[in-house]
């Protein structure tokens, strides 16, 4: 009887003996033969760690250490149409006006440019998404039906509007593309076809503090306005930053200029 208390959880037949064997967990007697394996996930299959539990003591192993096999990629279909990306997630104090949607802007005129017309109305600069996709700040009419260009041809921009566009150069270089301008009161950068396009002051990081990511097909504008308020109008040296060379961007500053926002536009 005395050895019979010591048998724990183990059971004692005379007549068909079982070896006794401790659980490597709770320490309790059982007989080896109701010991089980504990395995574990490792990667793709499961391994043995060597310990011997009992029912009590036996645990499931761990999902969490099991390699995932991720299914195979759906078949991609011909001539896709994927929608534009939209990358303004850190606009530091710029505003969204031109998208994958389409917004305009309208700018009022300081002076009069065609002094052969002086009764013809020419008192708004528009940035929008014109026939060719690309949203230039021109003059046109009051109704925005007809922008305007000098003799040659030539598009004409507001006084004070400066064009500091360009092209990306080498990948993840920071470009400079304007000076420091202590009376710049206007900034608009826009994105036609780069993947991402980042703007800064100083050299550019994407995913920085202090640097704008400018999405494809999109563009971005600081201003004295109060309607786009949105801080302090950068005065410093402006520089760009893409990953893909000489892929174009276009980028206008201002002395001067206001913006009103305008929600819909025609192209001429």
């Amino acid at each position: 009887m005395a050895y019979a208390d010591r048998a724990g959880r183990a059971r004692v037949d005379a007549r068909n003996p079982r070896a006794f064997a401790v659980c490597d967990s709770c320490g309790e007697f059982y007989n080896r033969i109701d010991l089980m394996v504990q395995f574990e996930w490792a990667g793709t299959s499961m391994i043995d760690l060597g310990y011997r539990y009992c029912r009590r003591c036996i645990s499931k192993p761990q999902e969490q250490l099991r390699t995932v096999i991720l299914p195979l990629d759906p078949v991609p279909i011909n001539d896709p149409r994927p929608e534009f990306p939209e990358f303004n997630q850190n606009l530091n104090n710029f505003q969204q006006v031109v998208g994958p949607r389409g917004i305009s802007l309208h700018v009022p005129v300081i002076a009069e440019f065609d002094p052969t017309a002086p009764l013809a109305s020419k008192n708004a600069l528009l940035i929008g998404l014109f026939e060719t996709g690309l949203p230039v700040p021109v003059l046109t009419t009051d109704d925005g039906t007809m922008y305007l260009t000098d003799d040659d041809g030539n598009i004409l921009l507001q006084d004070g509007v400066n064009d500091i566009s360009g092209k990306i150069g080498p990948s993840g270089v920071g470009l400079r593309i304007a000076d420091p301008n202590t009376s710049r009161n206007y900034l608009l950068v826009y994105n036609p076809a780069a993947p991402v396009l980042g703007t800064a002051q100083g050299q550019p990081i994407l995913g920085g503090p202090g640097t704008v990511i400018v999405g494809t097909g999109s563009a971005v504008i600081q201003s004295a306005d109060p309607s786009l308020a949105r801080g302090i109008v950068w005065q410093t040296a402006v520089y760009t930053l893409g990953l893909i060379p000489g892929v174009p961007f276009w980028a206008w500053e201002g002395v001067g200029v206001t913006v009103r926002s305008q929600t819909s536009y025609d192209p001429p």
